[in-house]
């Protein structure tokens, strides 16, 4: 696809997912609005176990902190519709790896994500709640579209793997692999996951989810192809580039390679990253929410107060 119609397609993306949003927002009957608090786990480049899946690739040191906010309504039958915003903190660090290459190599990042997103879901199990009996539960599987900003940074680490200048450079202008332009701030993700909840007294639900995104870039990490060469680099891009050392060789292991292995080259390109597999990252989150119904009825309720001032239809 061309770099004109990869743009147009994630223009059309978002702004059908912005719709969606503002849609189940003001005009969506039988809403439910909720908070979700819980983790954030990254698969890329960089760190990771050798598993193929990325539960099994996932290391829990490099999980960070997700948060969303979330409107969802009945469609029809066992569908809902559920738009959400969410801002997550993403991570990855060669140390956690156990790939040998990887600890020689010696790169790291973090970023901060903001998602949009829209969903299907489907109940598989809806069992009501009943006075006198057990307080009522569902299960769903979702399936998605969304759209992600993100933003790259790494530090600059030396002969004994410490951090010698605390500074977070920010990547993506600096085109660490070469790059004639920098690669966009903006992505697509596609959603996809599993939940419960159960009802509470008062009309709460609590519930958790574990969700994983299919994203359509590879520079979430800032690692993707191979090393650019430092001579047409600024001085911070290129030892933010290559950052492999004597100390980080040593407790690779043999299996770790040589300098050479992860720097530039003039005559042979060497890979930094894999060009092949996009970036992605999941979520496992605890859920708080409460039907429209019920706030709507609720003495006091902050929503029943806007609606009679006309805020909210």
């Amino acid at each position: 696809m061309s770099a004109f119609n990869f743009t147009t397609a994630k223009g059309f993306v978002l702004s059908s997912v912005l719709a969606l949003f503002f849609a189940a927002t003001a005009w969506g009957q039988g809403r439910s609005y909720g908070l979700a608090l819980g983790t954030s786990h990254y698969v890329g480049d960089l760190g990771a176990k050798n598993g193929t899946a990325p539960w099994k690739a996932t290391d829990m040191r490099a999980s960070r902190m997700a948060l969303t906010g979330f409107v969802e309504w009945p469609i029809e039958g066992k569908w809902q519709l559920h738009t959400a915003v969410s801002y997550i903190r993403v991570t990855g660090d060669d140390r956690f790896a156990e790939s040998p290459s990887r600890v020689a190599r010696n790169l790291h990042f973090r970023s901060s994500v903001v998602e949009l997103q829209a969903r299907g879901q489907f109940k598989f199990w809806d069992r009501p709640r009943h006075w006198n009996r057990s307080a009522g539960s569902r299960g769903y599987v979702f399936l998605g579209v969304g759209a992600f900003t993100y933003n790259p940074k790494s530090r600059i680490r030396m002969e004994a793997n410490d951090v010698v200048n605390p500074i977070w450079y920010t990547l993506r202008e600096l085109k660490t692999e070469g790059q004639e332009e920098p690669y966009g701030w903006l992505a697509l993700s596609m959603p996809m996951g599993v939940g419960f909840d159960w009802n509470l007294r008062g009309g709460w639900q609590v519930g958790m989810e574990v969700g994983w995104r299919y994203t359509t870039t590879d520079y979430l990490d800032d690692v993707s192809h191979t090393y650019g060469n430092p001579d047409q680099m600024s001085e911070i891009a290129a030892l933010l580039s290559s950052q492999a050392n004597a100390y980080t060789l040593a407790l690779a292991g043999p299996e770790g390679g040589f300098i050479e292995d992860h720097t530039y080259s003039a005559t042979n390109p060497t890979p930094r990253g894999n060009p092949d597999s996009r970036d992605g990252f999941g979520t496992v989150q605890f859920t708080l929410s409460r039907p429209d119904a019920t706030l709507r009825t609720r003495p006091g309720s902050w929503v029943g107060r806007f609606r009679r001032r006309g805020w909210l239809r």
